[in-house]
């Protein structure tokens, strides 16, 4: 099934139709990493962007971390914003604010990879929105989505378009 297709019969079809207006009006640009929620400490945004700054050099030049939700927690998101500066990301991270929700299906569609590094949730509607997207979607190990993601740690109709080259051990 081709790319564009297999995207089209996700949660919302016409959101990857949407996904240009939508990116533009954001100032986002392809291809990109996506975490959505809002800033808590459980989130697990440092540990996320030291890992983009740690897998940066092995990813393509052109791929960006974006991060779209509130600064709810206004402590914790300086100390996002100060990881930032400290791995030296600053031009490859994009915190977005809180989105629109309208603005999300597209968001989600569009992206690379769909991150979910969050440790603590109840049940994480962000993470099957992600999944129901056809995005390729990764959440982290501390957090197991067992009744959500049935014990994998990533899904998608399709693989990840960032990739890193495989390490020999």
């Amino acid at each position: 099934m081709h790319l564009e297709t297999a995207r089209r019969t996700g949660h919302c079809p016409t959101a990857l139709d949407r996904a240009p207006a939508t990116l533009a009006s954001l100032g986002v640009r392809r291809p990109y990493v996506l975490a959505v929620s809002h800033f808590y400490h459980y989130k697990n945004y440092v540990e996320l962007v030291r890992g983009f700054a740690h897998a940066r050099p092995r990813l393509p030049k052109d791929v960006t971390l974006v991060i779209a939700g509130g600064e709810h927690e206004v402590d914790y998101a300086a100390r996002v914003r100060h990881t930032i500066e400290l791995e030296g990301v600053q031009d490859c991270v994009q915190l977005l604010g809180e989105v629109p929700y309208k603005d999300l299906p597209p968001l989600y569609a569009a992206a690379s990879l769909f991150v979910f590094p969050s440790s603590c949730e109840n049940f994480p509607n962000i993470l099957v929105e992600g999944m129901a997207s056809g995005a390729p979607t990764l959440a982290s190990r501390r957090f197991q989505p067992v009744s959500v993601a049935t014990g994998t740690l990533c899904s998608g109709r399709r693989r990840p378009e960032v990739s890193l080259p495989s390490r020999s051990t």
